[in-house]
């Protein structure tokens, strides 16, 4: 198949969407299909450079086109780029199926319009973003994503072929957007396994940070934003008993958390427990999982985070909040502890996992197991084929 990937960033910074659709087109593409990704030159800290930008590692292609303007693009979410419309208009034929990865964008709209004209069927993924709250990174956004719901993000959704969830949470935020149930997938994120089959050895991530051995590491590792939830983690550590023997690494690139982080921690005066390791990727993000002793996902909201299943991939067991769609995958799977996102909670659940070297080892055995077994790329991307090749094969049908 040919395929063509749409999103409107790609910077490691921006999360988990850009890691997910990454993924999904290398995992394609060794599959044999002829994958290109579209994308504009907005990074989190100003345009790309073409040093920036990222570049795929095997046989399939990225484009990146210029953002007309990075602040609109940055404040509101408006990535308005006409060398994307123009190249839309002119390669969209090419394609025999999009996959779009965002609910609402400028680049939909380009999509759309050329969908309709030249017979080619897409796909949607919100990536948990479906709710304008959600997704929004200031009032200004949420106002434009609203207007952009009732202007034309609901007939763009409803001309998608199939609308892809994580689990029911966003299948009901699909539904509420008017996306009929016959045309909503379940699909989970996949794992890059290659990168889990030669782990580094333990101790690089302390050497380098200063913790001693006899110290135990908990994990935090995603954006800092308010909707991941920190605050609670930061207030659950210092009502733990283990906080004197512990340390709390909060890594990842800011957004907009940042700040209020560090005062709520002088406040709880543990500045000599907590370290920002800022955003962590390739060797020095395995060394971390592997040196951690626990990993938390305290979210507010979280879709289906690939982080829980990094640190799984590991040996790591979790600590999750029963807010995030991966939750009850790890129930099932008995690979951590699920709690509400309160640090009463979590601060029990921290203590019993760190003060229990027994359970961890079966928790993460099991979690390693979960993911190795049900969570690769190459088994997501045989069931996503499955849904291409369907949409495909109705299209072509109705053209007749």
């Amino acid at each position: 198949m040919r395929i063509l990937q749409l999103l409107s960033h790609l910077e490691w910074g921006f999360g988990g969407p850009v890691r997910v659709s990454y993924d999904l087109c290398r995992a394609l593409s060794r599959r044999g299909h002829q994958v290109t990704m579209f994308t504009t030159d907005e990074g989190t800290k100003g345009r790309l450079s073409p040093e920036q930008m990222i570049r795929p590692d095997a046989d399939w292609e990225i484009k990146y086109f210029r953002c007309s303007s990075n602040s609109l693009a940055n404040r509101y979410g408006l990535h308005i780029s006409k060398d994307m419309e123009r190249a839309i208009g002119e390669r969209l034929s090419d394609f025999d199926i999009v996959h779009t990865h965002e609910w609402r964008s400028i680049p939909n709209i380009y999509l759309w319009r050329n969908s309709r004209k030249f017979g080619v069927p897409y796909v949607i993924q919100a990536h948990g973003a479906a709710e304008p709250k959600v997704a929004a990174r200031n009032t200004g956004h949420v106002l434009s994503q609203v207007l952009f719901d009732y202007s034309v993000g609901r007939r763009i959704a409803n001309s998608a072929s199939r609308v892809i969830a994580y689990h029911e949470t966003e299948a009901a935020q699909y539904l509420s957007q008017g996306v009929s149930a016959n045309r909503i997938v379940y699909m989970p994120n996949g794992i890059d396994l290659s990168e889990y089959g030669n782990l580094p050895e333990r101790g690089c991530f302390r050497e380098r940070t200063g913790i001693s051995e006899d110290e135990r590491i908990i994990l935090y590792l995603g954006r800092l934003n308010r909707i991941k939830g920190i605050d609670i983690l930061v207030s659950a550590f210092a009502k733990s008993e283990c906080r004197s023997q512990s340390r709390l690494v909060i890594a990842g690139p800011d957004d907009g958390a940042r700040s209020a982080l560090e005062t709520q921690i002088l406040q709880l005066g543990l500045k000599d427990r907590i370290i920002f390791t800022g955003i962590l990727t390739g060797k020095d993000k395995l060394q971390a999982y592997i040196d951690a002793d626990v990993y938390v996902l305290p979210s507010r909201y979280e879709a289906f985070s690939l982080t829980i299943f990094e640190a799984l991939a590991c040996g790591i067991p979790v600590i999750v909040s029963d807010r995030c769609g991966a939750s009850r995958i790890v129930r099932e799977g008995n690979a951590g502890c699920i709690v509400q996102p309160n640090d009463v909670e979590m601060s029990m659940a921290i203590d019993r996992l760190i003060g229990d070297n027994h359970l961890r080892g079966v928790l993460g055995k099991n979690g390693q197991r979960l993911v190795r077994e049900n969570y690769s790329w190459e088994t997501v991307a045989r069931k996503l084929e499955d849904v291409y090749s369907q949409v495909i094969r109705e299209c072509a049908n109705a053209s007749r």
